[in-house]
């Protein structure tokens, strides 16, 4: 059976396993430890191999496994509190691009 470079990880649910080969990546959307994909169009996915160009080590506590988020995007705090969604987007910051943008 082929391998998958990347596989969505299905909806309203947080994965409690990566499976071998894979890393686990989430997009920029804020969200809360325990928050499932497709709430708020927070969406994760398994990434064949290593972690996709341009993704960093994640210290948000998101499921609570090892995972990965694109490096344009930098936590102004390591953790929102699962008990509480924040009413403005405050949990990420952009940083200057170095193409000027």
């Amino acid at each position: 059976m082929a391998k998958f470079q990347w596989r969505y990880v299905r909806g309203f649910m947080v994965p409690q396993k990566i499976p071998t080969g894979y890393v686990l990546c989430h997009n920029h959307i804020m969200h809360t430890n325990d928050m499932h994909c497709g709430v708020n169009g927070f969406r994760a996915w398994f990434s064949l191999g290593k972690p996709p160009a341009g993704y960093v080590k994640c210290p948000c506590g998101w499921s609570g496994l090892p995972h990965y988020r694109l490096e344009l995007f930098k936590f102004s705090s390591p953790m929102i509190p699962a008990n509480s969604l924040p009413t403005k987007s405050t949990a990420y910051r952009r940083v200057a691009s170095p193409v000027g943008g």
